[in-house]
């Protein structure tokens, strides 16, 4: 159970390599009504997604919000700040969010991290439930086995598992008079509940996400203007790099100047907030720089690429990189220091020189 959350969130973000064809969206606000159907695979990059219709096909999602009420005919894959399902999902199910509520029906095994999990009394898993979160309390049905980790683990008196329950948790779960385990039970009691490997592990693979998700939204919202920073800065490589390098430098240097001066305090303020911003999107950027470079280098396409393929395979095999002693780090700055540098000269030519 201590890797769950890594294969939840590794599956969401590598499933859509499963699917050669599908239905893509990235909108500010996305609708499927309950008359509508998408008739092919649906993948979506949203603030706020609703599903009151029928998807025949696989789900793909990552939003601030999500709700499906609707019917995914085969896998549905979902990340959001907030998860809530009360549909039908005819397989698997794989979700990570901030709080999630199940309250529909699965017909096959449910994958879930997240820091408030509830399965709701309506919800039926048919298959296995495999969930991670810092709270997870079921009140539902899960026809298989259920396997846990939590911090606090709850069953209500309506839930009901046919299967074994195993969990690991730092104390015993509340099991309400009425709760129904029809199987063993089997409590591995975590003894160090802040285990130093585990959160770093955690904390990169929410960043990773976090990144996926960021530069997908922003390309299909910036269509143009994202394609432009990525190719500008494979064409420019080290130009931009040192461009980026130069930011990295000179920014703070200058912020602090303008905060000794005590007059310059208000324009240093919004230089330090433009300063974070763009370093944040220095790092969400550069894993589409990688992804475009790689498919240029190695599938010799000109122009190089960059779309949601390049995205979730430049920031995976990036992060991954990364892993390389010394030399993954010195090649993640790099990437970093190009993708800052076209960042900054796209906003001096598109936004400083139109001010």
């Amino acid at each position: 159970m201590k890797l769950l959350t890594f294969v939840a969130i590794a599956a969401l973000v590598a499933w859509p390599f499963a699917a050669s064809a599908a239905t893509l969206y990235g909108k500010e606000v996305y609708t499927l009504g309950q008359n509508q159907s998408v008739n092919d695979d649906l993948y979506i990059a949203s603030e706020a997604i609703t599903i009151s219709g029928v998807v025949n096909g696989d789900l793909v999602s990552a939003g601030g919000s999500t709700t499906l009420s609707g019917r995914i005919t085969q896998d549905a894959t979902v990340a959001g700040g907030t998860v809530n399902i009360s549909g039908t999902v005819s397989d698997d199910l794989r979700v990570a969010g901030g709080n999630v509520t199940l309250n529909g029906i699965v017909g096959g095994d449910v994958f879930v991290a997240g820091g408030q999990i509830h399965i709701a009394p309506d919800a039926v898993i048919q298959g296995d439930l495999r969930a991670a979160g810092g709270q997870v309390i079921i009140d539902g049905r899960v026809i298989g086995d259920a396997h846990l980790g939590s911090g606090r683990i709850k069953l209500g008196e309506t839930a009901v598992i046919n299967g074994d329950l195993s969990y690991r948790s730092t104390k015993e779960a509340e099991i309400a008079t009425g709760a129904r385990i029809i199987g063993a039970t089997r409590f591995n009691e975590i003894q160090n509940r802040f285990n130093g490997r585990q959160i770093l592990a955690v904390s990169a693979i929410v960043k990773m996400l976090m990144f996926v998700v960021a530069a997908l939204v922003f390309l299909w919202i910036f269509k143009t203007g994202t394609p432009k920073v990525v190719r500008h800065a494979l064409s420019n490589f080290w130009p931009d790099t040192l461009r980026g390098f130069l930011v990295v430098i000179a920014v703070p240097v200058a912020t602090i100047l303008l905060f000794i001066t005590v007059v310059g305090i208000p324009v240093a303020v919004i230089v330090l907030l433009g300063y974070i911003t763009m370093m944040i999107l220095g790092g969400a950027f550069s894993g589409m720089v990688f992804g475009s470079w790689l498919a240029k280098i190695f599938m010799k396409k000109d122009p190089a690429p960059v779309d949601w393929k390049t995205v979730i395979l430049g920031t995976i095999a990036l992060m991954i990189v990364q892993l390389v002693p010394l030399v993954g780090w010195v090649a993640g700055f790099v990437f970093f220091l190009v993708t800052l540098g076209a960042l900054s000269r796209h906003w001096y030519e598109n936004v400083w020189q139109n001010r």
